[in-house]
């Protein structure tokens, strides 16, 4: 099975041709996905969807550095992609306040 392609890395032209065969945004959720770190309920959802990533010419800015401040961005994930730290320390961070000795070699040596 074949992994469903980021909507906002879309080239301009897969964007038209989508435009073109009058793909609905149910075509569009089904067979595109939205960024890891967003949270926002079905993001890629037309009239009600994330307006920055649904928008033709605007979309192509997402990255997590547009997103950070958005209240739907994943905080764990910004926390593992800031600290570069793995998925276990991202929930100690959150509840125990603390890391792994190989997190804190990445770090030091960041």
């Amino acid at each position: 099975m074949e992994d469903k392609k980021y909507w906002h890395e879309l080239t301009d032209d897969e964007v038209n041709s989508l435009y073109e065969e009058h793909c609905t945004w149910g075509d569009i959720m089904e067979n595109y996905k939205q960024p890891d770190w967003c949270n926002y309920p079905n993001a890629l959802e037309g009239q009600c969807g994330c307006w920055s990533l649904l928008d033709k010419d605007f979309r192509k800015k997402i990255s997590l550095d547009f997103c950070e401040n958005c209240d739907s961005c994943n905080e764990d994930y910004l926390i593992k992609y800031e600290l570069n730290m793995c998925e276990l320390c991202v929930q100690m961070t959150n509840h125990l306040n603390g890391i792994c000795q190989k997190c804190k070699q990445k770090n030091k040596e960041l």
